[in-house]
């Protein structure tokens, strides 16, 4: 897959991309070169699907189209977006080591025990939230409607409310800001580290919930609806200098569903910590 596509798109593969992101690079790259979606689509999907990794999902490659074109619809002038400080290791790495996931979990106070008592506690019946099994089929509902379902076998969620009935996941359409996800995707970085920068972080912003992936990471929700918009922006300034993904700090990011199922490892996404 990846040597496939990258000769006619003329960039250089990350080290360590899976296959959902050399797609997603791939059809970046073509959306910035043609505004011909289907010519898009048409290129990429057959070779998509030819891979060894795995089936590619429904609508992947149509969906990342819209994403793309999304992004690039943003009128923001590049000069304008806040740009944010470098992620610091040494200086995670310090702060990480002066707490663990253990002393995390003894900070907690009742955890819900499950999905529907999560959702419950923390949104309004007539939140509307994108949940989902994969990234690529997440659908919107309120929270009310969603009390309804079956969720243990979903997996992923927005975690801010959206507007009712929204046309799109696009940030615009985000009816007001509750959390703020840190998240870090660095290999080196343990469950106990990231306990660490999470024990440090709740000293600047309440700590409301903490959520395993299911695999190698802790999802820490933060409630920033208090917070004045210098408050938050340099909340998450600290979030990203502490090696976390930026990713996961957008108000329209999915993020691991408390008590749902990590569909690659089959595991619980188990909630340590809340209040």
């Amino acid at each position: 897959m990846i040597r496939a596509i990258t000769p006619f798109t003329g960039f250089k593969t990350e080290p360590g991309d899976g296959l959902h992101r050399t797609i997603s690079r791939a059809v970046y790259r073509l959306c910035l070169q043609t505004s011909d979606d289907q010519y898009i689509i048409n290129k990429i999907k057959p070779m998509a699907m030819a891979n060894q990794k795995r089936p590619l999902q429904p609508r992947e490659v149509e969906n990342l189209v819209k994403m793309h074109r999304e992004k690039l619809a943003d009128p923001t002038p590049e000069e304008d977006r806040r740009k944010r400080p470098a992620k610091n290791r040494a200086f995670t790495e310090t702060i990480a080591r002066k707490s663990s996931l253990s002393d995390l979990k003894e900070h907690t106070g009742m955890v819900p025990i499950d999905t529907k008592e999560a959702l419950k506690r923390l949104y309004a019946k007539n939140d509307w939230l994108y949940v989902g099994s994969t990234m690529w089929d997440c659908v919107a509902m309120t929270a009310g409607e969603w009390a309804e379902h079956e969720l243990s076998k979903f997996s992923m969620i927005m975690p801010n409310p959206f507007t009712p009935n929204p046309p799109a996941r696009r940030g615009m359409y985000v009816r007001e800001r509750l959390f703020v996800i840190y998240e870090s995707d660095e290999p080196w970085m343990t469950h106990d580290m990231q306990a660490g920068v999470i024990m440090h972080l709740r000293k600047q912003m309440p700590l409301r919930m903490v959520v395993s992936s299911g695999n190698s990471s802790l999802h820490a929700w933060f409630d920033i609806s208090f917070a004045q918009p210098r408050q938050r922006e340099e909340f998450e300034d600290n979030c990203h200098m502490l090696s976390g993904d930026p990713a996961t700090l957008r108000p329209n990011h999915l993020v691991r569903l408390p008590w749902g199922t990590n569909p690659k490892t089959n595991n619980r996404q188990e909630v340590i910590y809340f209040r």
